[in-house]
């Protein structure tokens, strides 16, 4: 069996949340695309995490604390993440157990292209990082 990478696992959420938003009308896929938003930005943020170090980074959701451990091991973290680390970390737990729509079409689109920014980023600069330069 294949093992996939995290950033191809982020393109996938991406796909997900993309595919919610334009196939369903009905509110609570919008939670769903919520969700898989938050995931890719999650696992973006980790693959970082997983470059940038050699110790494992923390298996949690909540990104103040994904922030901490970053900031802690001298990994940068979007400011924009960091800006929003609490309405993120809504996105995967209130997805999965609130009652409530967590966020609207338009602010699930607007971190939906933001994931898809920082996926484009990552991947250009993972194929930076293999090249041989000299």
């Amino acid at each position: 069996m294949r093992k996939f990478d995290l950033l191809e696992r982020a393109s996938s959420d991406i796909g997900m949340a993309e595919k919610a938003l334009s196939d369903f009308d009905e509110e609570i896929y919008l939670d769903q695309a919520s969700y898989h938003v938050q995931q890719a930005i999650e696992k973006i943020f980790k693959y970082h995490m997983s470059v940038g170090t050699k110790v494992p980074f923390p298996k949690v959701h909540d990104f103040d604390k994904l922030c901490d451990f970053a900031d802690t091991h001298q990994i940068p973290c979007p400011k924009w993440i960091s800006d929003n680390s609490a309405r993120l970390s809504d996105f995967e737990s209130e997805t999965r157990y609130g009652t409530d729509l967590v966020a609207s079409r338009r602010t699930i689109i607007k971190f939906l292209e933001l994931a898809k920014s920082y996926l484009r980023d990552s991947q250009q600069n993972r194929q930076i990082d293999k090249m041989d330069l000299f």
